[in-house]
């Protein structure tokens, strides 16, 4: 076991977090490496001197704020939940007026409309296949038979 990896090993084994299989491979590591033991008995000294210490007594009505900031505040999220759906409606309700309004105005305006001619037009092929000044006609490679 490297040292970087035992130090990790026993911050875990003085939380007592460390699973017991790791624990005798631990111990293995500490027999042979002086600095991982001396690290082990810092942090013991640590802890010693941690749990010395007298604990800090909170006031009384520290409790009674803090329930009642949180209860404050899942009122807001509530609240805001409720303003933000509330929204939603007259939004949702504009974009069915425009779109409505919209297509009723865009059928009367293009009722007369007629994007192509009902019947098809007379008109002759050679116009149609015709471009510029040279149609596709006047070409004697493709006007068919030339080269037979």
């Amino acid at each position: 076991m490297r040292c970087r990896a035992a130090k990790r090993q026993i911050e875990l084994k003085l939380d007592r977090e460390l699973e017991p299989g790791r624990i005798r491979k631990l111990d293995q590591h500490l027999s042979s490496c002086p600095a991982c033991r001396a690290y082990l008995d810092e942090g013991l000294k640590l802890q010693k001197l941690l749990q010395a210490q007298p604990r800090a007594e909170f006031p009384a009505w520290l409790h009674h704020q803090i329930m009642e900031k949180t209860a404050r505040h899942d009122r807001q999220r509530k609240q805001y939940k409720i303003r933000w759906r509330l929204q939603t409606i007259p939004a949702l309700l504009v974009l069915i007026l425009m779109f409505t309004v919209g297509g009723l105005l865009g059928k009367a305006a293009f009722s007369s409309f007629v994007p192509f001619p009902e019947t098809p037009s007379a008109t002759p092929s050679q116009e149609l296949a015709s471009f510029g000044e040279v149609s596709l006609l006047d070409d004697p490679n493709l006007a068919g038979g030339v080269h037979e």
